[in-house]
């Protein structure tokens, strides 16, 4: 195996450039640096967003912004679990559980009259024994689980199907930012 050099981490202007730049790219690897400096600011943004929404439109027009930011972390997402050699189906099953989760939530008027003042307890309880919600939940949370836990392996410094290593490089190869 040939000798590799880490790169330095990246810094979170860095991080931000890239993440953003390369919002539509589902292809290549990302740094763990990239990854969670990214989802400092979405998670900030994501919040802010969708409470604006949450008050000043109805309960569907939230849940529709909510899918469309969380779109954008898709990409980096899937890139992180390339750099530790897993899947993007892990990513693509658990938005999907998470959409059908929360359109059939609102749809069904189950979240309405769970978040309404004075809400029963039998329509707390609807939200985890609906079959269709609770099937969906336990999909998202294990998918979620083991998706956080694999953005928190370290890179694969060798190269592997989804291309190089961004924070390994061989001695001879160039510093320069790998995508």
């Amino acid at each position: 195996m040939e000798n590799l050099v880490k790169r330095p981490q990246l810094g979170f202007l860095e991080a931000q450039r890239l993440g953003w730049s390369r919002l539509t790219i589902l292809g290549g690897r990302s740094r763990r640096s990239e990854f969670w400096w990214f989802f400092l600011v979405y998670y900030l943004a994501n919040a802010i967003v969708t409470g604006i929404v949450e008050v000043a439109a109805p309960l569907w027009a939230s849940t529709v912004v909510s899918q469309i930011i969380t779109a954008f972390a898709f990409s980096i997402t899937v890139r992180r679990l390339h750099d530790t050699g897993k899947s993007a189906w892990w990513v693509v099953v658990s938005w999907a559980a998470n959409a059908i989760y929360s359109f059939y939530a609102v749809g069904s008027g189950i979240l309405a009259a769970t978040t309404a003042i004075n809400a029963s307890p039998s329509d707390i309880l609807k939200l985890f024994t609906d079959p269709v919600l609770a099937v969906c939940l336990v999909v998202y949370s294990a998918t979620g689980i083991a998706i956080f836990i694999f953005c928190l392996l370290d890179s694969k410094p060798e190269a592997n199907k989804y291309g190089k290593s961004p924070k390994y490089a061989s001695s001879e190869e160039d510093f320069g930012e790998v995508i």
